[in-house]
């Protein structure tokens, strides 16, 4: 008799454990994405955030990763990646790294080299580097909007 309780007991646990990762799982499923563009943001210049990371990571990921961001600064170059996305290039203050934004949109030309703009997006922290290599990260931002034209 004592079998029979002790494997109900193992049952029933085994159930709530299997009930928690579906609710967990539905939770995450129908979790909404944030708008971005009606989103409060942080503003910063592409040159401070920019130093920022490259001189305390620690704080700056703690501050910055993760967050709506509000970017201002001198494009640099107008790129695109391999799923045919809009890629802009802000100047950082260090000539061989920029502030790397993803767009979310087409940017129909609103965008060229040397405007200065604000770009609105989630930060990702900064990319690898290798200093002794010359070889410095870029801090990327990913569904970002052009906050300029608003």
């Amino acid at each position: 008799m004592n079998i029979i309780v002790v494997n109900k007991k193992k049952i029933v646990i085994l159930f709530l454990v299997f009930a928690g990762f579906v609710a967990t799982g539905y939770y995450y499923y129908n979790k909404k994405i944030a708008n971005i563009k009606n989103s409060s943001s942080k503003k910063v210049s592409a040159i401070k955030l920019y130093k920022i990371f490259s001189e305390d990571p620690v704080t700056a990921k703690k501050e910055y990763t993760q967050k709506i961001l509000e970017v201002s600064g001198e494009v640099m170059q107008i790129t695109k990646n391999q799923q045919h996305q809009n890629i802009v290039l802000l100047k950082s203050g260090n000539e061989s790294a920029f502030i790397n934004c993803t767009m979310e949109e087409a940017l129909h030309g609103n965008i060229k080299i040397s405007d200065i703009v604000s770009i609105k997006g989630i930060c990702n922290g900064m990319g690898d580097s290798d200093t002794a290599l010359g070889i410095f990260g870029d801090v990327y931002l990913i569904r970002c909007y052009n906050e300029s034209k608003r």
